[in-house]
């Protein structure tokens, strides 16, 4: 397929996204009143106030109204008419969130103005005054309101236009790559239209409460513009080569990239205060990082995957199964304790109990009270608890049935126990102890499955590896990003999120993989020495990354500006890496060296 018949094919399916797209918000703003007059007497809506007298009512100085969320909520504003009792004018606030406006009010109505701000379904606007007594009357009285509008701000043509086009960019490099997938990349793109078209039109219907950060993120035109400029370049037409063991560059790249995302997700608390409080900017950093480690599992997959794989024939002998375990823990476990010693003395627990669970893998093991001390090592435990389990089943099953048969048995326990956990737990469990399994290890020992059946691919079917290393790229990146979609809006379909997010994520990342094995270099040795380096330590990186991250937080606390903000991530990441580095080659690289002399590689 040319690069003219695929530009031509995303700007046709594009236009037509767009139509539909103008007229799924047409008509929920065409058909939308103007104005909606809150009334001031419901007292399920307006607390605070002095009975009703006549066509108002009274604040007693602290009164809370409250306005429900409706389509066109995000461009309109609520308009307060007051009047003051008798006597010198008084001073009134109203708030809501962070957003406050102080006002005299006069003897005349008054109007205040304020943008919607909250993302709630009902958001409440407090309403405080001085107050004072008049003759006859025993009551404090604030101000004296009448009407509580809600109306909808007018919003320029050119305005909307723009919109949409923020909108469209990221449709555009999806019609891309997707089309680079030919005949199956319309279906995908068809069935990704429709996922939009119904996000967009739930949006229009909740008042866009919860949009989609990979639709409103501010970042989307640099990101979006880029996957365009990459998905016009022709598709990969070198030679396929089936990789058969040692360092790969192409999973470095994508080991380093991981990293180093993990390592910014977690800048947050060093950030201006303005960002870090932010909703949406949080929630993007906070799920970007949680998506790169769902790479790193699939990653861990891939390879412990392709180990299992060798081993597959003999795994029924229990020497074999003591090998395999020894070498996964005397590559994970020394370096992890040592690191919670090295912590330990330098900035001591202030829970300890919670430092104990968490020193054996269990500080998230209960949704309803996650450990306080070394939360991150949940997704350590999550492999822990695969590297444990999977091996155990699997020599069990190879007793009982051909190797083969036995492996596809495994995984189908490993795919199905996890899943029907998150499932029973988001039928039983509130929301947000039900959103904490995303960290609790036996609920994501699925998270290394995909990465397995691509390494059985290779293995078993090297002619399908071939073809994912060509075609699997836009694919690929299209299941990651409804995952990452879905676990950044958890609140439109929980339940999905729940159960698909990091499934999709991690199938996402599987499916780039075949890809990932072509690339040999980025053309520039430094760049490339860079990424291997950091590759290689990434455990000790991932290890050392909050206490670094905390330590530059309380020597310098939160960023005053941006310069002062690049300079702390700047002392953040070499901290890391230093640290990473020592972990490295005086704590990893001894003991990989003590187990490969005594438990040494196999021939498969």
């Amino acid at each position: 397929m040319t690069l003219s018949t695929r530009i031509h094919a995303a700007t046709i399916m594009l236009c037509m996204l767009c139509i539909g797209a103008v007229a799924c918000m047409t008509l929920v703003f065409g058909t939308a009143p103007r104005s909606v007059e809150i009334p001031v007497t419901d007292q399920s809506l307006v607390n605070g106030v002095w009975g009703n007298d006549g066509s108002g009512v009274w604040s007693n100085g602290q009164s809370i109204i409250a306005v429900d969320r409706l389509p066109w909520t995000p461009w309109s504003v609520i308009a307060f008419d007051w009047l003051r009792p008798p006597g010198e004018p008084l001073t009134a606030t109203v708030r809501s969130g962070s957003l406050t406006v102080v006002a005299t009010p006069d003897l005349r109505a008054r109007r205040v103005q304020l943008l919607l701000p909250q993302p709630q379904q009902r958001t409440a606007f407090e309403l405080t005054s001085a107050t004072r007594r008049v003759d006859g009357d025993r009551r404090d009285l604030g101000v004296f309101f009448d009407r509580v509008v809600l109306q909808r701000m007018h919003i320029p043509t050119q305005t909307l236009v723009i919109m949409l086009l923020g909108y469209a960019l990221p449709l555009l490099g999806a019609a891309v790559w997707l089309w680079r997938g030919q005949w199956f990349g319309v279906a995908v793109y068809a069935g990704y239209a429709v996922l939009y078209l119904t996000l967009l039109w739930q949006e229009v219907q909740s008042g866009f409460a919860y949009p989609s950060l990979l639709l409103v993120s501010p970042w989307r035109e640099l990101l979006s513009l880029f996957f365009v400029v990459m998905g016009v370049r022709r598709p990969y037409g070198g030679d396929v080569v089936i990789p058969r063991g040692g360092r790969r560059f192409g999973l470095d790249l994508a080991r380093g990239t991981a990293l180093l995302i993990v390592l910014v997700a977690h800048f947050i608390p060093l950030m201006l205060p303005e960002w870090s409080q932010n909703r949406d900017i949080f929630r993007w950093f906070l799920i970007t990082g949680a998506m790169a480690v769902d790479t790193f599992f699939t990653l861990s997959g891939y390879l412990i995957g392709a180990i299992l794989l060798r081993s597959l024939p003999r795994f029924g002998q229990p020497t074999m199964l003591r090998w395999y375990l020894a070498r996964r823990w005397l590559r994970t476990l020394p370096a992890a304790y040592i690191s919670m010693v090295v912590v330990w003395l330098i900035a001591a627990p202030k829970s300890l109990s919670d430092y104990l669970w968490s020193l054996f893998f269990l500080g998230t093991m209960n949704p309803a009270r996650v450990s306080e001390e070394f939360g991150f090592w949940w997704s350590l435990g999550t492999e822990e608890l695969f590297y444990l389990l999977f091996p155990l089943l699997l020599y069990v099953t190879v007793k009982r049935f051909p190797a083969q048969r036995a492996f596809v048995l495994t995984l189908a326990v490993f795919g199905l126990v996890p899943f029907v956990v998150r499932l029973v737990g988001g039928l039983v469990l509130a929301p947000e102890v039900a959103g904490n399994l995303d960290y609790a290890p036996y609920a994501r020992i699925d998270s290394m499955l995909w990465g397995i059946v691509i390494a059985w691919v290779r293995s078993a079917r090297p002619e399908w590896f071939k073809w994912l290393a060509v075609h699997g790229v836009a694919p690929g990146i299209f299941v990651f990003a409804v995952g990452y979609m879905l676990a950044l809006d958890p609140q439109r379909w929980f339940m999905a999120t729940l159960l698909f997010s990091h499934v999709l994520a991690t199938l996402g990342s599987a499916l780039l993989l075949p890809r990932l094995e072509q690339i040999r270099t980025l053309g520039w040795g430094v760049a490339d020495r860079a990424i291997s380096w950091a590759a290689l330590v990434s455990y000790s990186a991932y290890l050392y990354h909050t206490m670094a991250m905390h330590r530059t937080h309380i020597w310098f606390g939160s960023s005053d500006s941006v310069p002062q903000m690049l300079g702390l991530l700047g002392l953040y990441l070499t901290m890391t890496f230093v640290l990473a580095g020592l972990s490295f080659y005086w704590v990893e690289t001894p003991f990989l060296h003590w187990r490969d002399k005594h438990y040494p590689e196999k021939d498969s």
